[in-house]
């Protein structure tokens, strides 16, 4: 599990005349130096000041954990001058590593800089409550080289953002409505969107005062098909979902003369500014009776060769291969959509959001986006070379589940914009007349570059009931390898962050690879901050669909391990969900928890037993998930607030005069010091299982269905609870909100509570299984098959490997399609264990046959296709 950047701070003082700037005034003073080093100590929950004078305009900040096994630093926030309470540089949870490091462009030199670092938090998963030690070292640093390349700036060679385009949001109060609400005004100079008073702040700040000149600037609409009127989405869950502001953002272009780094700064210090970054850009994570399925597919199922790299999907195809109404949008360079494996109607929909027009052929020049949708959904059983994961059943005319075309960049060489990103995330997630309404994203890209947008966007996305997958991201592409990549590193409710597995099966590093292909050989997924589950990344093993030639192709990195989780999720989906928004539908927190419960879990070194920070709670396990929410037996149940159950709140003061500290805009709040108390809500839920006989297994909270806010420490979202406790009809669930009383002028706050004064919410789901239906089928307990036939399709022999979990009599023989027995394998007494049958087909003509297995306690079949 995993958390993310600080939104809000709170710091409980001692008498609520303080300030922020008395807890500045207790900081330990760094050398003056260069290179400044000092040692710390934090009790549990603690705090520690520190202050710096930038020698140069770069620092580079590193925190450096003496105690990972004990207590560790939580978070990390840079104040800049005089503890300005609206310029933060905000660090990561460290999670228990070993160093926490930012760096920092454009600092003003000579001009004060507070340090704040935090200490365990209490709603931390894996933090423990302890002490921590660590030393903190403040350098001055060469400023980056910076080169451009397509009006994309570079910084020591990383791509970074757009050249001279920031992103800001400003509140609806300083906008013009009658030009927000006229969607034919797209891009236009500042003064047709923003009121008089605003643009003269902005030049005051920015422009010498020119308000003429600064007005001459272009304002161009981030959301384009975004006006005041759309205000409200179904989720998946059938619930309404309010559509945030997002049509406040704009991209401001300013001249070459300008800073981008500080320039943000500046802009965001403006009262009325919600938040202003640069126009980060985002690089794909890819090092770039189906005939090719035995042969070249071992991704997905056992071979001799590689027998333990794959994903176990036979035994998904047991239960579910897809259904149309689940949409996955591939958010990449386009999909092929003429392609014989992707073509009729697979594509149902989509939007080439990188040149803002229709799709059109060629639909994806590239690759990279056709083969990841190959791996999802190409069409799977029609004799056609390879097969999707989610890609249905030619047989009987199951075309599987449906993709989305989201076209966010030309190909591999070009660079996604935030703006483009933030765009197509929010129509993707929408039901709105201009959204697309998917159930799935897959995200194959990433960035160094952390993002106001994109999180909240993503955050959007979450409460609409979309499942969001994302990859973790390679290294050496990206240095050092525990690095923050975004959006993988957002926090855990929003994203299933998954990276790659080598030909062993293992968390993908140097020698488990392609070895006649140094590129695939020699990268590394990358590592830490919440990696959630690997799947295969290597070109041995991945084959999937060409864009343009009609062709397939070897495919690896991160980008290729991510869609394998986004072909699962939507057998899931298709499996479990209604074709129409209702509340028994899955959650993203439904589907994470149940992929993370069936992974096969991974030890081989530096891998641990359980969670690791290498391979997450293991390989993805495609049959042990699918047999886990096997229906009817089992179910994941969904209850909360208006949600299947009864409630009754208590609301109990717990803190009075706390110092508040907003990091950036919240919920129409500005960024700022605010004071106010703190209050627990306690929800006790009653409810009645869908069955007397059904059986809990576990629980976890739904923040997609939540609103309200952490007890304490920094705010990542307005969409958090505690489950303190469940029975099999009773839980008890806690959320916290927060009067703010005033500002730190003394203003009074005209709608004081937040994120709500009596529209708190809470949602937890109840994973069970029905005992009086769960009995022996084709698979063990653990979701493998017990039975395997590999290679299939075969030509002149065929292995077929029983599992069994309990010795038994079985029978295993080979039929044909009309039911004629062609060949006893085996029959009596087996023992528990692995047990692998050779099967000569030398005297078997070309067809579709059947291998029937017999047990003492049911019997189940597995189709062989002999090719000759």
């Amino acid at each position: 599990m995993k958390k993310q950047l600080i939104i809000l701070t709170l710091i409980i003082l001692s008498h609520f005349a303080n300030a922020i700037g008395d807890s500045c005034s207790v900081a330990i003073p760094m050398p003056y130096s260069a290179n400044s080093n000092i040692s710390g100590n934090l009790t549990f929950n603690g705090q520690t000041w520190f202050s710096f004078v930038p020698l140069t305009s770069e620092v580079q900040i590193k925190l450096t954990n003496l105690t990972p096994n004990g207590g560790h630093v939580h978070d990390l926030i840079l104040f800049e001058g005089f503890c300005n309470p609206k310029n933060f540089i905000v660090g990561k949870d460290s999670r228990n590593d070993s160093v926490l490091k930012i760096q920092m462009h454009d600092l003003v030199v000579g001009l004060p800089y507070y340090i704040l670092v935090m200490g365990d938090r209490t709603e931390c998963i894996r933090c423990t409550a302890g002490g921590a030690m660590f030393n903190l070292n403040v350098k001055s640093i060469a400023p980056p080289v910076q080169t451009t390349t397509n009006n994309v700036v570079f910084l020591n060679g990383q791509p970074s953002h757009i050249k001279n385009e920031v992103i800001i949001r400003i509140s609806k109060l300083y906008l013009k409505m009658n030009a927000i609400n006229n969607l034919s005004q797209q891009d236009k100079p500042i003064t047709v969107f923003v009121d008089p008073a605003m643009i003269q702040s902005m030049a005051n700040k920015i422009y010498n005062g020119d308000n003429i000149g600064l007005g001459k600037l272009h304002f161009k609409r981030v959301y384009p098909t975004l006006t005041a009127n759309d205000t409200i989405s179904i989720s998946r869950q059938g619930q309404q979902v309010r559509i945030p502001d997002f049509w406040e953002t704009f991209i401001l272009t300013i001249p070459d003369t300008m800073k981008m780094f500080k320039t943000c700064r500046i802009l965001s210090d403006i009262n009325g500014i919600r938040y202003a970054e640069p126009n980060c850009v985002f690089v794909n994570t890819s090092v770039p009776n189906d005939p090719f399925y035995s042969a070249f597919q071992p991704n997905l199922h056992p071979t001799s060769t590689w027998p333990n790299a794959h994903i176990n999907i036979e035994g998904a195809w047991d239960i579910e291969t897809g259904k149309s109404f689940i949409k996955v949008g591939v958010y990449d360079t386009g999909i092929d959509q003429t392609h014989s494996e992707l073509n009729g109607g697979k594509v149902v929909s989509g939007y080439n959001y990188y040149a803002n027009t229709a799709l059109s052929a060629p639909y994806d020049i590239d690759d990279h986006g056709t083969a990841c949708a190959g791996i999802i959904g190409a069409f799977r059983n029609n004799n056609n070379n390879i097969a999707g994961i989610a890609g249905g059943d030619a047989s009987t005319s199951n075309t599987g589940c449906s993709l989305v075309d989201m076209k966010i960049a030309k190909n591999s060489s070009t660079y996604s914009s935030l703006s483009t990103i933030s765009n197509a995330i929010l129509s993707g997630a929408t039901s709105s007349p201009n959204g697309q309404g998917l159930h799935i994203m897959n995200h194959s890209w990433g960035s160094q570059q952390n993002s106001v947008s994109l999180r909240q966007s993503i955050q959007n996305a979450t409460q609409n009931g979309v499942i969001i997958v994302v990859a973790k991201g390679n290294f050496p592409d990206t240095s050092p390898i525990d690095n923050l990549i975004f959006p993988a590193c957002l926090q855990d409710e929003m994203v299933i962050c998954v990276g790659a597995s080598g030909t062993n099966g293992e968390w993908k590093t140097v020698g488990n690879g392609n070895i006649s292909d140094a590129d695939d050989n020699n990268f590394q997924s990358m590592i830490k901050n919440g990696v959630d589950l690997i799947a295969p990344g290597t070109n041995t093993l991945v084959r999937t669909t060409k864009a343009t030639t009609n062709g397939f192709m070897t495919f690896h990195g991160t980008s290729a391990a991510a869609p394998h989780v986004s072909g699962v999720a939507a057998l899931m989906l298709s499996h479990v969900n209604q074709p129409f928004p209702t509340l028994s539908n899955f959650a993203i927190e439904d589907v994470e928890n149940i992929l993370q419960l069936s992974a096969t879990d991974k030890a081989v070194s530096p891998q641990t037993v359980g969670y690791d920070d290498y391979s997450g709670f293991g390989l993805l396990n495609a049959g042990a998930t699918m047999n886990n929410i096997k229906s009817p037996e089992y179910k994941v149940q969904h209850f909360g607030v208006n949600q299947n159950a009864s409630t009754s709140k208590v609301q109990t003061k717990v803190a009075t005069h706390i110092q508040i500290v907003l990091t950036e805009p919240f919920q129409g709040l500005p960024a700022g010091t605010y004071y106010g108390d703190k209050y627990e809500e306690t929800f006790t839920l009653n409810y009645t299982l869908s069955s007397p006989n059904d059986v809990i297994i576990t629980a976890w909270p739904r923040f997609s269905s939540t609103l309200g806010w952490f007890p304490s420490g920094p705010q990542t979202s307005n969409n958090f609870c505690q489950l303190v406790s469940y029975t099999n009809n009773q839980a008890i669930l806690k959320t916290w909100s927060y009067n703010i009383l005033y500002d730190q002028l003394g203003h009074i706050l005209a709608d004081p509570w937040y994120p709500s004064q009596n529209n708190q919410k809470v949602a937890f789901s109840l994973y069970t299984y029905n005992q009086t239906l769960v009995g022996l089928h084709e698979k063990n307990k653990d979701g493998s098959s017990i039975l395997n036939v590999y290679p299939n399709p075969a030509t002149n022999n065929v292995t077929v490997n029983l599992n069994l979990l309990k010795s038994q009599s079985i029978s295993v023989d080979l039929y044909d399609i009309q039911g004629k027995l062609i060949k006893s394998v085996t029959k009596g007494k087996i023992s528990e264990g692995s047990h692998a049958f050779n099967v000569p087909l030398i005297d078997v003509a070309e067809g579709v046959y059947i291998f029937k297995v017999v047990s003492e306690d049911a019997s189940f079949e597995k189709k062989l296709v002999v090719i000759k």
